[in-house]
């Protein structure tokens, strides 16, 4: 008698998890195969999602899209990750947007592209790494590169009064991995947060725009 063949378990290509051939991971690394429908589902990701409020995730190239999508999905929030580039008049049905990291400069001559108009929603814009630079720069700030560039985690002190930091108390720990830093801030924002004299942290609070 032949006994059932073992499964096969696989490590997913994204959050290094092992997870049972033919399946997708809680971090849905496999939903660039199927059609949004069709993703293999775990009994994590049958939470019910709040559709009334769904977030766009742009992505400007970064290394950790996935992961802001699995991390956003996990608060049971529905959101699409979609190209950086994508026209704001595509973005009507979204409640909030978050810019992605990315490895290029938001300066330089292979900067990808983007539509001025998203920041013109009236939306909350979350801008990570890159995102955040590119807040910064939109409005009129400046990026340079500084005397040292970081990698790891890094402890942070925050200001007071930021939704952003809301219940974290006067520092916390965060990864940063970038070459460039925010030079001179734009009109209108402020800094919330320090990475000894980088600027980590910054918020528009009358707009909405934190990065």
């Amino acid at each position: 008698r032949h006994s059932a063949p073992r499964e096969i378990h696989r490590p997913c290509a994204e959050c290094r998890q092992p997870r049972a051939h033919g399946r997708g991971c809680d971090c849905d690394a496999d939903a660039w195969r199927y059609p949004r429908s069709q993703v293999p589902q775990t009994k994590k990701a049958k939470h019910t999602m709040h559709t009334s409020e769904k977030v766009a995730i742009l992505d400007a190239g970064a290394q950790f899209g996935k992961v802001i999508d699995r991390r956003v999905r996990e608060l049971r929030v529905e959101c699409d990750l979609l190209p950086l580039h994508t026209p704001a008049s595509n973005l009507s049905e979204y409640a909030a947007l978050i810019i992605s990291g990315g490895p290029q400069s938001v300066d330089g001559a292979d900067a990808p592209a983007y539509d001025p108009a998203i920041f013109e929603l009236g939306v909350p814009i979350l801008g990570i790494c890159y995102g955040m630079q590119l807040l910064n720069y939109a409005h009129g700030g400046t990026v340079e590169k500084k005397e040292r560039r970081e990698d790891g985690a890094f402890e942070i002190a925050l200001e007071a009064g930021c939704a952003l930091f809301a219940g974290l108390g006067a520092s916390t720990e965060v990864l940063l991995t970038h070459g460039d830093s925010l030079g001179a801030l734009a009109s209108g924002f402020r800094v919330v947060g320090r990475s000894g004299d980088l600027i980590a942290a910054i918020e528009c609070a009358e707009r909405r725009l934190y990065g």
